[in-house]
């Protein structure tokens, strides 16, 4: 008797897409645009970044694989339109994953967003690190960025000093 054992290798459908934008905070937190559509990744450093314009990667198979393992992490939890914390210096991000029929979209600062989709914001950002390459002209467009404001917040002014009991003993 022969026996054969036929393995088949399910390939992850990931026509999925990814999208990022950041506003700016009182001072100095970096505004871009993260776009990761089929195998490349897309960034637009708009101000605070090491780097400035327009940039792309092409995604290794490992860097899609980890891609794949985090989006699904994301499909697989109940992510809330919005997540907002106390604090008022603090970026805020509006994040759009397309994926078939499923639509995720979720705008949250810095210190309250879901672990999930922050993780993937990270990866892709690490991916910025080396080897890009500077595009001519805009070859993706940002639908996040039409939401979101990129300006750099101006601090408030201070509080007035407190009344001294002197001042109004002179008056």
């Amino acid at each position: 008797m022969v026996y054969s054992l036929v393995i088949t290798s399910c390939k992850k459908d990931n026509s999925y897409i990814i999208e990022y934008s950041t506003t700016g905070c009182f001072r100095t937190c970096p505004i871009l645009d993260i776009k990761q559509i089929n195998n490349k990744v897309y960034f637009n450093f708009i101000k605070h970044n090491d780097k400035a314009g327009l940039f792309y990667s092409k995604l290794t198979k490992k860097q899609i694989e980890e891609i794949d393992f985090l989006v699904e992490k994301i499909l697989d939890r109940e992510i809330q339109k919005e997540y907002w914390s106390e604090i008022e210096d603090v970026p805020a991000t509006l994040f759009r994953l397309k994926y078939k029929n499923k639509n995720i979209e979720s705008y949250y600062d810095d210190h309250i967003a879901p672990f999930e989709i922050d993780t993937l914001y990270r990866y892709l950002l690490s991916i910025s690190k080396e080897g890009l390459v500077k595009t001519k002209g805009n070859p993706f467009e940002i639908s996040t960025r039409e939401e979101v404001d990129f300006d750099t917040y101006r601090l408030p002014p201070p509080p007035p000093p407190p009344l001294d009991n002197s001042d109004l003993e002179n008056n």
